[in-house]
């Protein structure tokens, strides 16, 4: 279920440069499955990678913009 969520959410070839490539499975379902905006599961994607955040930081994150 979630392979065909992300399948679909990350449909361009380049989004294997972007942060969403870099990070675990984990880091990954969690904004997809929190959020329905593109460019905002990319900026959390972006600063996950960027600043190292761990899962339940991301999380953290995310329910509490």
């Amino acid at each position: 279920m979630y392979m065909r969520a992300f399948a679909e959410a990350w449909k361009e070839d380049e989004i294997v440069q972007q942060a969403v490539g870099q990070l675990p499975w984990g880091h990954n379902v969690l904004p997809l499955t929190r959020l329905k905006e593109r460019p905002l599961r990319l900026r959390y994607a972006d600063q996950a990678k960027r600043d190292g955040w761990s899962r339940a930081t991301l999380e953290v994150q995310i329910s509490f913009p």
